[in-house]
């Protein structure tokens, strides 16, 4: 799984892509997890958790994002962290 973020990379903030795994869930949907670095002044990796749904036609997608904060020195996959939020979003199928 492979996610990238409009503001990523500055000029306000300074974080990578994301990326790491998903499988299938038990319904018509996905859930991911992705691991994002975060460079300094800020200096730490965020955990983010996705679950997502797609239309019967599989030409749209919804889901929720939930974003973890964790310090360098710990491991984003433990369990923890702080919670920065969780947000919504939709996506379209784009056709060539």
């Amino acid at each position: 799984m492979s996610v990238v973020a409009a503001d990523q990379g500055g000029p306000t903030f300074f974080f990578t892509s994301q990326l790491c795994s998903w499988k299938p869930d038990e319904k018509v949907g996905v859930i991911g997890r992705t691991l994002d670095f975060d460079y300094p002044p800020n200096a730490d990796v965020v955990r983010i958790d996705y679950t997502i749904t797609f239309d019967p036609d599989h030409d749209r997608a919804t889901g929720t994002e939930t974003l973890t904060s964790f310090p360098l020195q710990k491991n984003p996959l433990d369990g923890g962290g702080t919670l920065l939020g969780t947000f919504t979003f939709t996506g379209e199928l784009v056709k060539p």
